[in-house]
């Protein structure tokens, strides 16, 4: 809300770490480092309250979903470990993307292994604080082969938009999804850019 800037992103041994810049620098912040040996942010979405930070810790194929929560506009960031659905072993493996929804919710994608457990499948959650998180039944993010969004963005009129890739054909290409019901049903785009995701 100050108008200062939050980054968020990885080291290169695979930590979970966020940066904020006040003017022309940007500044490594503390983050709770995961219980696990690895982590990582995928995406990070502020409302008046709060900034939230989604992805994963684990270590190899063992990843769990993860959300940070920030309440100081970034300066540090806790690491929730949510339950429920995001337990580890329940399918859910990372949160990867995030947006704020019109009435101040964060809505978030993950990858769900539960119905496809070879490729994995887009669900949809939506949580008020970043702490605890309920699903949506949500349509149109998932299906045969992997389905992957990498960004979420909320137009001006309240429009949902859902960038990543699919599976078609025989090979993966980039999609983009919209929704106008706050984020229940989606629906991809007649026309997206050529080439890889």
């Amino acid at each position: 809300p100050d108008g200062d800037l939050v980054a968020v992103g990885t080291s290169l041994n695979q930590q979970a770490r966020a940066w904020t810049r006040h003017g022309d620098a940007w500044t490594a912040v503390a983050t709770q480092p995961p219980t696990e040996d690895q982590g990582v942010m995928e995406d990070v979405a502020a409302n008046a309250d709060e900034a939230v930070a989604v992805g994963w810790t684990g270590a190899g194929a063992d990843r769990h979903a993860a959300a940070w929560v920030s309440t100081d506009n970034g300066a540090t960031w806790g690491l929730e470990l949510p339950g429920g659905d995001f337990d580890t072993g329940t399918g859910v493996t990372e949160l990867t993307a995030i947006t704020v929804d019109k009435d101040g919710t964060f809505l978030a994608t993950a990858i769900d292994q539960r119905a496809d457990p070879s490729d994995g499948d887009t669900s949809v959650y939506r949580s008020d604080d970043g702490r605890d998180w309920t699903k949506v039944a949500a349509t149109g993010l998932d299906g045969p082969g992997p389905q992957t969004v990498h960004r979420l963005a909320k137009t001006s009129d309240g429009t949902l938009i859902a960038a990543g890739e699919a599976l078609d054909g025989a090979h993966i290409g980039p999609v983009i999804w919209t929704s106008t019901d706050d984020g229940t049903t989606w629906q991809p785009a007649a026309e997206v850019p050529d080439g890889a995701p």
